[in-house]
């Protein structure tokens, strides 16, 4: 045994339908594939299968003058579900982190508004604080001493509605982040329930003796896909003769598929 046939290699390949034969319950599928092998043992995943593709009907053969150099050993059809934390892992990574910075921006608007809270709390103290100690100020009390009580008044006044404008704007704030906080959980929610998806396809084993670019040649049998005859008739009446006429029959043939492949 060469020292290249035993190292084996995993390549994932795209394949692309080139042909499609329809019969009256099933059809019959020709892909294509070029994969370029190093010298040794591999194993082939061609994919764009049907997981309806029927496993006894597969066949894979290699083409052109470089067939020669390639020893295929089996061929298989596999087939697993895949669920949307895989397939979907790079959005689902997105989605979570989105809804990571919609909690924290939600959470420190949060604390703003609790601070501005506490903040008018105090003020509400200063002002009946303010009115005691106003209250014991004489009322024949000199102009000067009262032009300080009303600065004073003035800039607590100021304050609270500084204070409260802020607080307006972090409710405010605060509402439109719960919204897109809600929205990001929905987005997440949804993403993680989507059913999963099948994927299939034909694993090949092979042995190259030298290295190069294949060509790949895979056929199968897949039901869901059939074609029926279709018939149109139209009466032609001659204008010379009444009564008289002809019949065109015209014939089609009507093919679909449910398979599950893009073809």
């Amino acid at each position: 045994m060469t020292e290249h046939s035993i190292i084996e290699r995993t390549l994932r390949v795209a394949t692309r339908a080139t042909a499609v034969t329809f019969f009256e319950d099933r059809a019959e599928i020709r892909r294509h594939a070029q994969v370029e092998l190093a010298a040794g043992t591999h194993r082939l995943e061609l994919g764009g299968l049907s997981p309806l593709s029927d496993d006894r009907s597969l066949q894979v053969k290699a083409l052109g003058e470089g067939a020669t150099s390639l020893l295929l050993s089996g061929a298989r059809v596999l087939r697993r579900l895949i669920s949307a934390e895989e397939y979907a892992r790079s959005e689902l990574a997105e989605l979570e982190q989105n809804l990571r910075r919609a909690r924290e921006a939600r959470g420190a608007v949060l604390r703003q508004s609790a601070r501005i809270v506490q903040r008018r709390t105090h003020m509400k103290k200063l002002f009946e604080q303010f009115c005691r100690s106003l209250a014991r100020v004489p009322s024949r009390a000199a102009e000067d001493e009262l032009a300080g009580w009303r600065t004073s008044w003035a800039e607590l006044l100021s304050a609270e509605s500084i204070a409260r404008s802020q607080l307006h704007t972090a409710r405010c704030e605060e509402l439109k982040l719960e919204l897109e906080l809600a929205r990001a959980e929905a987005r997440l929610r949804e993403r993680r329930g989507e059913e999963p998806r099948s994927e299939t396809w034909a694993e090949v084993q092979l042995d190259a003796k030298a290295a190069g670019v294949y060509d790949f040649e895979l056929s199968y049998r897949c039901p869901c896909a059939l074609w029926r005859p279709e018939h149109w008739a139209q009466l032609r009446v001659d204008e010379g003769d009444a009564g008289q006429g002809t019949i065109e029959l015209v014939t089609y043939a009507t093919a679909w598929q449910a398979t599950g492949e893009r073809w």
